[in-house]
């Protein structure tokens, strides 16, 4: 491949990567997966309170009542999750779309939400938590095409009349109309709610594959692969695997609180813990490689900079100092390393040496700190993570002597 066909392929690779990025449906569910991630967080938090701080300060009289307030406190953070996220994908749809009043198909498909369960699993479902566990992908997708559908109808009323509140009114009616109708003809084929049958065929088996060790692996190599172009992929990827990875959080959050075990290895804290020490590409291993080996002196201080960011997981002094973006020589271990330190703490995890990660924890959760609150106190998840820091940082040390021999302005 010649130079001139190469840059061509480049640039064709990173066009259609922003497109892909840049796709409304995307953005809106990647939106609306950060406005229902506090709720996530709240359960979390409630969950070591739970297991964690009450036995410390109640008898084993108070203990158990407490319990089954706090339990029933997670599993209200966990169904609200799932409606503010329809409602924030339906909100963000309309917004996207310039639509003058966005919160009429918000409005009309939280209402389909309910209708698509059924009525005979509605109660069930609301009760139990699993609109932020295994039914949580179902939700944003109902809320991206029932309101898509919401405002393809208003358009098309509006052609008709010029009254705006009526061609409101007439969609709103045809779209929950064609809900009861699609939940009582699935519920009477089927004998289960149009949605949660999306869920068992589509969305499960789907969250399976992509959750699994193989399927992380390759998605964080492909972002971190679009990350050196200079593409944050992290967005569209968010959209794609983030909602899977909080409803396995989720899951193992309810598991633990109620004694059962913890199913779902990857997670989105046995990512974040593991696969993005420092942020994406694990950063925080470079900065480490130049404080204590680097001979650049430019590298070196851009690296003390950005040490205190890196410790919270912001790598942009990082990414643009160094820099991390089109340097081919940082390439390789920016990509690669991640999923080689997923691969040893799932297996770590599989056979019992660390706890799985039951706590949904955020992103900025410094290290050390970060595995310890997202396995629930297991000082071996820590020990683990230092273990993968020092090896990241030796990782990175051959790459990083390239980076700075091929820029002689380094120093």
């Amino acid at each position: 491949m010649t130079p001139d066909s190469s840059g061509q392929f480049t640039d064709r690779f990173v066009a259609r990567a922003v497109r892909f990025a840049n796709n409304i449906w995307f953005r809106s569910a990647s939106r609306a997966l950060a406005a229902s991630a506090p709720f996530f967080f709240a359960a979390g938090a409630a969950a070591l309170v739970d297991r964690l701080l009450l036995p410390l300060f109640l008898n084993a009289e108070l203990l158990p009542a407490a319990d089954i307030w706090w339990t029933g406190f997670i599993r209200v953070c966990l169904t609200l999750a799932g409606i503010i996220y329809t409602a924030a994908a339906a909100w963000f749809i309309g917004t996207g779309n310039g639509v003058r009043t966005p919160w009429a198909g918000t409005i009309c498909t939280v209402i389909s939400l309910f209708i698509l369960f059924g009525e005979s699993g509605l109660q069930e479902v609301l009760s139990s938590g699993r609109l932020g566990t295994d039914l949580y992908f179902g939700c944003g997708a109902a809320g991206l095409i029932v309101c898509s559908i919401f405002h393809t109808l208003h358009t098309g009323f509006l052609k008709l009349t010029d009254k705006n509140v009526l061609a409101q009114i007439l969609s709103a009616v045809s779209v929950l109309f064609c809900c009861i109708v699609l939940s009582q003809f699935v519920t009477g084929m089927t004998g289960t709610a149009p949605l949660q049958l999306f869920c068992i065929l589509i969305a499960i088996p789907f969250g399976r594959i992509i959750t699994s060790l193989a399927g992380i692996c390759v998605i964080s190599c492909l972002c971190n692969l679009l990350y050196c172009f200079g593409l944050r992929s992290t967005e569209a990827a968010a959209s794609l695997v983030g909602p899977f990875l909080f409803a396995n959080t989720a899951a193992n959050t309810l598991a633990w609180v109620t004694g059962e075990t913890a199913a779902g290895i990857v997670n989105l804290s046995f990512v974040s813990v593991y696969g993005m020490i420092g942020g994406a590409g694990s950063t925080l291993c470079l900065i480490l490689a130049y404080l204590i080996f680097g001979k650049s002196a430019g590298s070196r201080r851009i690296a003390g900079a950005s040490l205190k960011r890196g410790l919270f997981n912001i790598n942009e002094p990082m990414i643009f100092g160094v820099p991390i973006i089109f340097n081919m020589a940082l390439l390789v271990p920016f990509s690669v390393f991640p999923s080689l330190a997923m691969i040893a703490a799932w297996f770590a995890t599989h056979f019992g040496f660390i706890s799985s990660c039951t706590v949904c924890i955020p992103f900025q959760i410094p290290p050390v700190i970060g595995p310890l609150l997202a396995t629930g106190g297991d000082w071996r998840a820590v020990l683990f993570q230092l273990v993968a820091i020092a090896a990241g940082t030796l990782f990175y040390l051959p790459f990083m002597r390239a980076s700075d021999k091929i820029r002689p302005d380094a120093g």
